[in-house]
């Protein structure tokens, strides 16, 4: 019996875990992402204007360190060329504006239209990509800074438009030049992340394969959970290792390495969703203890081995990690032995051939040698495509009309800074560009989005008002204030991944002192930084009043479309596997597999908006979804293990007797997608083939049955009872008052 001291411990520490737990739902912290380099040399960009501007009596300079300040928020990591086009773009097109915008500040009028057509275009920018995105946001910014600032004639222009590329042009030349970090830096890490992901999700089968049924929410948790953080690792991994690919003359070692890595991991990533369905299945009926714990002894050492190559890959030095395969032998011995072996027969040859694909990974880092797969496929067509100047054009067409997001939000966009540039003429507000820029930024395309960034905007900037208040009533001279400057950069760029309400707690009082440097010469009072938390507060209701108001953006109209997607996704991927294209090849099979975890990730993700959205407003039902999407996952995790049977894997002779399951299956997926997409109720399921619904008996009794072959029937049963529970579950979802009289139907752990 545990001891007194004991049991104390173990609830203190159950509580501290809850409290972190709820702390990090309140204000999600990303600690991974911190990056002290980064925040020295956005440092040392910021300082050294400012510092210089103080030595030489030139307040001016001060504007050097704001452009030069934007140009490294500009940065957003990844290939030296993709980094060079976002700080390049950023600063010849925010050169421009400055100078516009000091021509157009003494008319009012001007100045309201200027802002419009500015800020509407630049916001459009977000059809091209994340970078664009926040290239765009950064213009904007500028532009509302510069009409903010007192400021006129074609002296005034030259002089803020020159300092802004000498700024800009300052940030890159540190940035891209003389403090480069390592240049496959972002892609290793990358690639680093997918193998810490297998890693977590070896680890948590280890943890969750105890030998009885389990609960089935756990089961569910760890198939949505682990299969999206991995899937959405490895989709960033590959984007940077085809942008760093991209930047390097011809095909180094190095990137060769880094595809091969990334390939490797991919591959274990689906032996992982196999292991998840077999242990799942295992767990479900008596097992030998002994094999029970060997399995979870190899997933432990699986797990290390996957870390260790992460920890390399980050230039650390891991702990030895022992070989998989005397293990895997040990487990095949002891299962063979046990008196129930049909359990686990299948697990030890997916864990051998796991450790095959981590021994390869190993040798990878010394010797690459890179496997035809649909992943390296995917890369080498990426690297060799070009985007061409039509598909430019043709993307931003496509979005110019009311029915595009991106239209929709621009438009609500230029509608909004316009108003708060016109609002602070009319009324004469000092240093107005903090409402503006505000209001801009907690705005996003959709409103739950937007609710959750105007908290952490105003939270970070009242707290940030506070200390900058303080800072300034501890330091009165400018050159003090100058060398403030240097340690809040740190703080802010170093922070700048890890959470935005931190992030803007340390920018607030880093933006207040270079504005005051510049525009007063540091001769400020407490009372601006209270004026700044202020105007945080009314930009961000401005904000939330445009996101209300013009053309809101909900979520809950577009989730039948992404599940319907979805569905469709995994419908295409098994009849892949199923032999619905005989001349399949492993690439194939490999890029279904990939659409289909997209296609989850995207409806989870919409899921997750509409239940936000439904916090506020009285939405629809969202449990028939909630069991789609774990449907899907479990249908996934079916599928990929049928693809990992010798049967089905790519060229292997084609077998007519699943020529029916694959008609039944895609005519009752193709009826489900298209009854969700229209929010109809789906008619009957189409009865299934005889052949599967005499495969349960045939499982139990056949005993010349091989254990690939008992795997197969029993994963295609599994596959039938998760679609007949998705019938029942879209056609509550296309009746939300029948919700409440129906019972809830859970996908069980036999399921």
């Amino acid at each position: 019996m545990p001891s007194r001291p004991t049991l104390q411990a173990s609830r203190s520490a159950a509580v501290a875990s809850a409290m972190l737990s709820r702390l990090n739902r309140v204000v999600p912290l990303d600690l991974g992402a911190i990056n002290i380099m980064a925040g020295l040399r956005a440092a040392f960009a910021c300082a050294l204007p400012v510092l210089l501007g103080e030595l030489t009596g030139n307040d001016q300079l001060s504007w050097i360190a704001i452009a030069a300040f934007w140009g490294c928020l500009a940065d957003t990591g990844g290939a030296w060329s993709d980094r060079l086009a976002a700080m390049g773009s950023f600063t010849a097109i925010a050169t421009v504006g400055c100078f516009i915008g000091t021509l157009v500040d003494p008319h009012a009028g001007l100045a309201v239209a200027f802002t419009f057509v500015w800020c509407f275009l630049c916001s459009l920018a977000r059809v091209y990509g994340n970078a664009a995105s926040v290239v765009g946001l950064l213009l904007n910014s500028a532009i509302l800074v510069t009409l903010g600032v007192p400021a006129a004639g074609l002296d005034e222009a030259l002089r803020l438009g020159g300092l802004t590329i000498v700024g800009g042009l300052w940030a890159m030349l540190l940035a891209l030049v003389l403090w480069r970090l390592q240049p496959y830096g972002p892609a290793r890490k990358a690639v680093a992340r997918c193998w810490l992901a297998a890693a977590e999700y070896a680890a948590a089968l280890s943890q969750l394969h105890r030998g009885d049924a389990g609960d089935s929410a756990q089961w569910n948790d760890l198939a949505s959970a682990s299969r999206r953080a991995t899937r959405e690792a490895v989709e960033s991994a590959r984007d940077i290792v085809v942008a760093t690919r991209r930047s390097r003359a011809g095909i180094t070692a190095q990137g060769q390495r880094l595809l091969a890595l990334l390939a490797d991991a991919d591959q274990v990533y689906a032996a992982l969703i196999g292991l998840n369905e077999l242990l799942e299945a295992a767990s479900a009926t008596a097992t030998d203890s002994g094999v029970r714990r060997a399995v979870r002894v190899v997933l432990g050492r699986l797990a290390g081995r996957a870390e260790a190559l992460a920890q390399t890959l980050q230039g650390e030095t891991p702990r030895a990690q022992p070989e998989l395969k005397p293990i895997v032998d040990k487990l095949r011995a002891r299962i063979t032995a046990s008196s129930q072996p049909q359990n686990h027969a299948y697990t030890a040859e997916l864990l051998h051939q796991v450790s095959r694909w981590i021994d390869a990974a190993f040798e990878n880092l010394g010797k690459p040698q890179t496997r035809q797969t649909h992943l390296t496929s995917m890369v080498e067509q990426a690297v060799a495509r070009r985007l061409r100047l039509s598909e430019i054009i043709g993307t931003l067409r496509a979005n110019l009309h009311f029915g595009s997001v991106a239209f929709r939000h621009a438009l609500r966009l230029a509608i909004t800074a316009a108003l708060a540039v016109l609002a602070t003429r009319l009324f004469d507000i000092q240093r107005g560009y903090w409402i503006s820029i505000t209001a801009i930024v907690v705005l996003q395309p959709y409103m739950v989005e937007t609710w959750r960034r105007t908290f952490d905007r105003i939270a970070g900037s009242v707290l940030g008002g506070l200390i900058a208040a303080w800072l300034m009533q501890l330091v009165q001279a400018p050159l003090q204030m100058a060398l403030l400057i240097f340690p809040l950069s740190v703080f802010a760029f170093a922070l700048r991944s890890v959470n935005y309400a931190l992030f803007m707690l340390c920018m607030t009082p880093l933006v207040v002192l270079i504005a005051e440097l510049f525009q007063t010469g540091g001769i400020g009072d407490a009372h601006l930084a209270g004026m700044r938390a202020l105007d945080s507060i009314l930009g961000g209701l401005l904000g939330l009043a445009a996101s209300f108001l013009l053309w809101p953006s909900w979520e809950t109209p577009q989730l039948p479309r992404q599940m319907a997607d979805a569905v469709r996704a995994h419908r295409d991927y098994l009849l892949v596997v199923l032999g619905g294209k005989p001349d399949a090849r492993d690439q194939d099979i490999g890029a279904a597999r990939r659409q289909a975890g997209l296609g989850s990730n995207n409806a989870e993700a919409s899921l997750q908006r509409v239940l936000s959205e439904t916090r506020l407003l009285s939405g629809g039902a969202a449990e028939p979804a909630l069991i789609i999407l774990a449907c899907l996952r479990r249908m996934a995790g079916a599928i990929v293990t049928l693809s990992l049977l010798p049967q089905f894997t790519a060229g292997a002779a084609p077998q007519p007797h699943f020529a029916a399951i694959r008609r039944w299956a895609d005519e009752a997926l193709s009826d489900l997608a298209q009854a969700l997409e229209r929010r109809q109720a789906p008619a009957a399921l189409p009865a299934a083939p005889e052949s599967l619904a005499a495969a349960s008996g045939k499982v139990d009794t056949d005993l010349t049955q091989t254990a690939a072959e008992v795997i197969a029937w029993n994963e295609l049963l599994r596959f039938r009872r998760q679609l007949e529970v998705l019938h029942e579950a879209a056609g509550r979802l296309a009746d939300p008052q029948a919700v409440a009289a129906t019972p809830v139907a859970q996908p069980s752990a036999s399921a």
